[in-house]
């Protein structure tokens, strides 16, 4: 597809009254396509209270800020705000449309492509404009493989994978304009007044996707330790990973493995519990959050990158700390 000066949009989800990092993300990667496109940086901002958010817009590099505010959304009203898209963007005309690839952003994406009648480029990592065409790079086989894809359609609609870039914020900027999106033709029965979802397992979660990660190390000792772990990611509400040796003594699959010989992470917490710190494991959790790490050793590499270090025997460790966070929690309920 042929690149027009043309503006790329972002829609952004909020939380809690403010906007999710991985919309921050996104406004990154919209910000990079219009300086390409010579068109503007663009959001929109769709719920209950967000134009409040408009003025911090300006220090992410978009230009414009179109919103639909109304008291009497729910939470996630997809309906609603599929139409509104549409229409802003039937009336518009951006040159692409991107959304965050979570599971809220690629359930509303791909209703906006099936109503625009065009393809949708699911879960990127890169967008590419080369000598007047558009492609995508998208993972594939578990995330192994990339693939890149000519774009089609217009305009492009597109999911990027949270965590793909940073959030770029610019040290002085100038006010974003704002548009109000009034659209003409919402259904009038928006649907359920909240979602209805299902909690995930996070024993089943994928290590790309966990914000907690619990994981052992050579230094557990045996098989069985890998349960006590377990028993600390659940009460954190995460997720077990190993390292290599214990994938190489089959105590845990290969999806478990943290590395760069099996999957690099970037969780919020990483606690590596018997983990020496070998360099190819340090290399697969490098944009980790924060680092708490559990090793007899004093002289353990993973106390280099640790934020926290607990010198000592995990197995007194561990229980000590299942046993606190058990604590907090019925300090907190009651």
């Amino acid at each position: 597809m042929a690149v027009e000066a043309k503006d790329v949009w972002a829609y952004l989800q909020c939380s809690d009254d403010d906007i999710t990092d991985s919309s921050l993300e996104l406004l990154s990667e919209v910000k990079r396509l219009a300086g390409v496109t010579g068109g503007t940086a663009c959001a929109l901002l769709v719920g209950k209270k967000v134009r409040h958010l408009v003025s911090k817009l300006g220090r992410y590099g978009v230009g414009t800020v179109y919103t639909h505010e109304d008291v009497e959304l729910p939470v996630y009203c997809p309906e609603v705000t599929t139409s509104l898209l549409v229409e802003a963007i039937d009336q518009h005309a951006p040159f692409m449309v991107l959304f965050p690839g979570t599971h809220l952003g690629n359930d509303l994406a791909c209703r906006v492509s099936l109503r625009l009648e065009t393809r949708l480029f699911r879960n990127c990592v890169n967008f590419e404009i080369l000598a007047g065409r558009v492609s995508v790079v998208r993972p594939i086989f578990h995330r192994h493989l990339y693939a890149t894809q000519a774009c089609t359609g217009s305009p492009i609609v597109a999911t990027l994978v949270p965590g793909t870039v940073s959030i770029e914020e610019l040290d002085s900027a100038e006010s974003a304009r704002e548009v109000t999106l009034e659209a003409s033709n919402l259904p009038n029965d928006p649907g359920a007044p909240e979602p209805l979802f299902v909690s995930g397992d996070p024993r089943t979660l994928d290590l790309n996707d966990a914000d907690v990660i619990v994981a052992g190390g050579r230094g557990i000792g045996r098989a069985e330790g890998l349960e006590l772990l377990q028993e600390l990611a659940d009460e954190l509400g995460g997720t077990l990973g190993v390292s290599r040796p214990l994938v190489d003594n089959k105590w845990a699959p290969f999806e478990r493995q943290v590395g760069q010989t099996g999957t690099a992470v970037r969780p919020k917490l990483y606690l590596a519990c018997g983990i020496s710190g070998a360099t190819q494991h340090l290399a697969g959790i490098r944009d980790a959050g924060t680092v708490v790490a559990i090793n007899k050793d004093p002289a353990a590499p993973i106390f280099n990158v640790a934020a926290l270090a607990a010198e000592g025997d995990l197995y007194q460790i561990v229980p000590e700390l299942i046993s606190l966070i058990r604590q907090r929690k019925l300090q907190k309920s009651s």
